[in-house]
């Protein structure tokens, strides 16, 4: 039973983030009529989705250890694209490939078949501007929200692009939020 309240929270945090940033990129435009007309369309699109989609029969979450490999990603991302020539599309790019061979070096084992999407996951995290990333502990915090989300997202968006990048954005969004109110 928990586990269908941890499978719900993620829906419904995936929803949230998606209208936030949906409502962001509108709310720089300055018609007013235009923003709430294009958000209320998304938003029942994204609504109809979600109910056309969403028919999860079994409830699965990813182990624990995923979390580590999320952090890992967003730390090296990070450390690349703030601290070398490359930008954060290509420090991105370089993580998650190497990641993605990294299954290969024992095909039998199940952590190593875990470790390339969570690590692509945190990438995205890392790929957070110099602005945002006040420090490593945001990096980390934000990995680690990340982390969780994606453990409890195993069975959704399947066939749907973009799970990633928006847990990712999300878990940045939430660690900006904290920062501002413990500040």
């Amino acid at each position: 039973m928990r586990q269908k309240y941890f499978h719900f929270f993620s829906i419904i945090f995936l929803v949230l983030t998606q209208f936030a940033f949906i409502t962001a990129l509108l709310l720089e435009h300055k018609n007013v009529f235009i923003v709430i007309s294009l958000t209320t369309l998304i938003t029942v699109l994204i609504i109809y989705t979600y109910i056309k989609f969403f028919k999860v029969k079994e409830v699965d979450f990813e182990p624990f250890y995923v979390m580590i490999f999320v952090i890992i990603g967003a730390l090296l991302t990070s450390y690349l694209h703030l601290f070398t020539p490359l930008n954060s599309v290509l420090a991105a790019a370089l993580i998650g490939t190497v990641a993605s061979f990294l299954p290969d070096l024992n095909k039998k084992s199940k952590v190593l078949q875990n470790i390339p999407n969570a690590m692509y996951c945190g990438c995205f995290v890392g790929m957070s501007q110099k602005h945002i990333v006040i420090d490593y502990s945001f990096i980390i915090i934000a990995g680690m929200i990340a982390g969780v989300f994606y453990m409890f997202s195993k069975n959704l968006f399947h066939g749907v692009g973009g799970k990633l990048g928006t847990l990712a954005f999300g878990s940045v969004v939430i660690s900006s939020l904290l920062l501002l109110i413990l500040s």
